[in-house]
């Protein structure tokens, strides 16, 4: 149970490119945080993307895990924080990953 957001079951971290092309996915029980989790699924692109330069997250992955994954790998861990407002705001790439998880939930058999 992720007691910040009230989920129940298991949490999905996917790393997707540019051109929404899924590139990793890892499931994990709820209970973790995604910081945490967040380094193994970098990790995991360290062999296969040579080329990998800068990754976009989203709020729930700022801390330490910046600070880890440009000592670990030399990448940089850009997080888009949403601004405090009631507004509906599209937020630079980070778009791409949200469309990504709707087609999943979307699709997805109960």
């Amino acid at each position: 149970m992720d007691g910040g957001k009230n989920v129940k079951g298991r949490k999905r971290h996917i790393v997707v490119d540019s051109m929404e092309l899924l590139l990793f996915v890892i499931v994990h029980a709820a209970n973790h945080y995604d910081s945490k989790a967040a380094f193994k699924v970098v990790e995991s692109l360290k062999y296969r993307f040579p080329r990998l330069v800068k990754i976009i997250a989203d709020a729930g992955y700022r801390g330490v895990l910046v600070d880890n994954i440009k000592i670990s790998f030399g990448w940089i861990l850009q997080v888009v924080v949403r601004k405090d407002s009631t507004k509906f705001e599209v937020l630079p790439k980070r778009w791409i990953v949200e469309r990504t998880f709707f087609w999943f939930e979307s699709y997805r058999t109960f």
